[in-house]
């Protein structure tokens, strides 16, 4: 697979992923983009990055339905590393800075025509807490979900249980942070619970921190060697090392849940 056909990675020029419908700066890689652009170029066959193997362009799955991958920075990219090797075929969008809204017009774009059952996996919100109210995410959240349902009726939806990052959650009094949003991300945490369409739920909200003793009390810490910024009040993504173990917990969470 081409990744120059797959993603847009300067962030200075408007993204031609988004370009058909929004005047967007970001980071964007789709695979949806770079199976467009190999039916332009007449590709036959091309090798797929997630696959890890080379299949007819217009041929998704050999599976009865199409696992779709909608995220943020919290996990792009992880499918490019040679640790992660998944069973199966699936589609990735994955946007730095990307919310709610903007996942949902990709999906509108690139997935609203097909016909083939999806499961579609959203991880969001990150990007979301500090502009927007809880009502306002809720409603979202809910807006995308019927969208996917109202595609195929049988389409599956996961909301993943977001990160607590050090930069917008502390779990004791600190003045570095300028607005600690704990008490919002159990909120968050709660209604991808309630809005996945299966039982079993695939959340962040573990990496990055741990459990420590204290005297008598246990509480949670994060673990500052398991996030990528060196500045505490920076911290927001998770080092390579542990973005690769999530991801692949991810994948087989699909594979024995979704599949």
């Amino acid at each position: 697979m081409d990744r120059r056909l797959s993603e847009h990675e300067n962030k200075t020029r408007k993204c031609k992923i988004c370009e058909p419908f929004a005047n967007n700066y970001h980071r964007h890689f789709s695979t949806a983009y770079h199976r467009q652009c190999s039916n332009n170029l007449k590709h036959k066959i091309m090798h797929c990055i997630t696959c890890k193997k080379s299949h007819e362009t217009n041929k998704l799955t050999s599976q009865n339905r199409l696992v779709i991958f909608m995220g943020t920075s919290t996990l792009y990219g992880c499918i490019l590393n040679e640790k992660v090797k998944p069973k199966f075929h699936m589609d990735i969008t994955t946007i730095a800075g990307g919310t709610l809204d903007i996942l949902y017009k990709n999906y509108v774009h690139y997935y609203s025509n097909s016909s083939i059952i999806q499961v579609v996996i959203i991880q969001a919100l990150l990007n979301d807490v500090e502009r927007l109210g809880l009502e306002e995410i809720f409603n979202k959240m809910q807006k995308f979900k019927a969208y996917v349902k109202s595609v195929n009726k049988s389409n599956k939806v996961i909301f993943v249980g977001p990160l607590k990052p050090p930069k917008l959650v502390s779990f004791h009094v600190n003045p570095v942070i300028k607005r600690n949003y704990l008490e919002t991300f159990f909120f968050l945490e709660a209604k991808c619970a309630e809005m996945t369409d299966y039982d079993t739920v695939f959340t962040l909200k573990y990496y990055g921190i741990k459990l420590k003793q204290s005297g008598k009390s246990k509480k949670y810490v994060h673990i500052a060697s398991h996030w990528r910024e060196k500045n505490l009040e920076f911290k927001l993504h998770l080092a390579e090392n542990i973005r690769v173990k999530a991801f692949n917990n991810l994948l087989l969470c699909i594979q024995k849940n979704c599949l």
